[in-house]
């Protein structure tokens, strides 16, 4: 189960929440599971981990310093997130999904809940307009010509 989960979150990962993974109708509803029993805070909780661990990657690393300790307990936090959606609340849509569809369900249904969680992240006002400030420094006119030519 341990290496399960891990190729989950990998697949969330590296998938690029675009849910790489096959998912049927029981994955589906085990999506729809976590996406509607998570809060903000529960979304918030898988952002921050995948940010630490952004974080660490050496072409990032200059930009955003995590302490160990505090990667750590973001860590524990999104395990405890996990454990809690798949053993509790979405357990009756997990044991089916896995059961029908085995792993491609669960990294799908775990692709799905990370793509949403980074949206609502993303949908904060500030993030939004940073999002977009690239647009200042772009020249305009030659990406017209380049592509209207």
């Amino acid at each position: 189960m341990r290496t399960l989960i891990r190729i989950c979150l990998a697949c969330t990962l590296l998938g690029g929440f675009t849910a790489t993974a096959t998912a049927g109708p029981q994955g589906d509803e085990l999506a729809r599971c976590l996406v509607q029993s998570t809060s903000e805070d529960d979304k918030a909780v898988l952002a921050q981990w995948l940010f630490s661990t952004m974080a660490l990657h050496p072409k990032v690393r200059q930009l955003a310093s995590v302490p160990e300790e505090r990667r750590t307990q973001v860590t524990k936090d999104l395990a405890a997130l996990i454990q809690k959606m798949f053993t509790r609340i979405c357990r009756e849509e997990a044991r089916v999904a896995y059961k029908a569809e085995g792993d491609d369900a669960i990294a799908s249904a775990l692709g799905v809940f990370g793509k949403v969680a980074l949206e609502s992240l993303l949908s904060d006002p500030k993030i939004s307009e940073n999002m977009n400030s690239f647009l200042d420094y772009l020249d305009k006119a030659e990406l017209q010509k380049a592509l209207t030519e």
